[in-house]
């Protein structure tokens, strides 16, 4: 999905929950740093800007500073 659109979905109506799978697997973190320059769950705090609406489905591959950071964000995480 091309950034632009993935940005463009998310603003569509902010009063509407949100959910987008997110480091399900290894093989997709790398190929995110490597489209992005990011990792996903970095790239959607920063760019989308994360809070209590959004639910990301799996981020089985964050980092710990990334879950401190979603934890402050508000958003949950759906396993």
């Amino acid at each position: 999905v091309a950034p632009e659109d993935v940005k463009r979905a998310f603003a569509l109506d902010k009063a509407l929950p949100a959910h987008i799978h997110v480091a399900e697997q290894k093989r997709e973190v790398v190929d995110c740093i490597k489209y992005l320059h990011a990792r996903p769950a970095q790239w959607l705090m920063s760019e989308v800007g994360l809070d209590r609406r959004f639910s990301l489905v799996h981020a089985t591959h964050i980092e710990p500073e990334e879950a401190d950071r979603l934890a402050r964000s508000g958003a949950t995480v759906v396993l």
